[in-house]
């Protein structure tokens, strides 16, 4: 367990209120992936990652492992990391075995990974005003009911 203090509390802090403007983004517009797929042209969060949301909830639970070291928050911050990852790759391949070819081309035009995509600087430069301000709303709100939980 590393103590969250000082810079690695705000390094920690940071990378939660982009988590949860990652999760804004993709609520403000919906994934080609989704149920009902929203707009399949690469832009914006969807530069940065093709699934901004589970991206963003497996980002909340690895920022939450720096300094949460018992066997139990292990197993539930690991499994709050990993398990939107294996979701979103489960639904990528679900997706290309349908064969649609506009989501064949989302696909190629985007990274899974965060960050790993040809465009990041322009995917960050598109985020909706609107998205980063509700993610850090969401995020300043979660931190402020955050005490009240324990």
């Amino acid at each position: 367990m590393v103590p969250a203090t000082g810079a690695l509390r705000a390094f920690l802090y940071a990378g939660l209120l982009f988590a949860f403007v990652l999760i804004a983004a993709s609520l403000l517009r919906p994934s080609p992936a989704a149920l009902v797929p929203g707009d399949v042209r690469p832009a914006g969060v969807y530069l940065l990652t093709r699934h901004p949301m589970m991206t963003g909830f497996a980002l909340v639970g690895a920022l939450h492992l720096v300094s949460n070291a018992a066997a139990s928050d292990v197993a539930f911050f690991g499994g709050l990391a990993l398990f939107p990852l294996v979701g979103a790759w489960h639904q990528d391949q679900r997706k290309l075995a349908a064969g649609d070819p506009a989501f064949l081309a989302f696909h190629a035009a985007t990274p899974f990974l965060l960050f790993t995509g040809r465009e990041t600087l322009r995917g960050l430069r598109e985020l909706p005003p609107a998205a980063i301000a509700l993610g850090v709303a969401l995020g300043l709100g979660a931190r402020w009911v955050h005490g009240s939980l324990w």
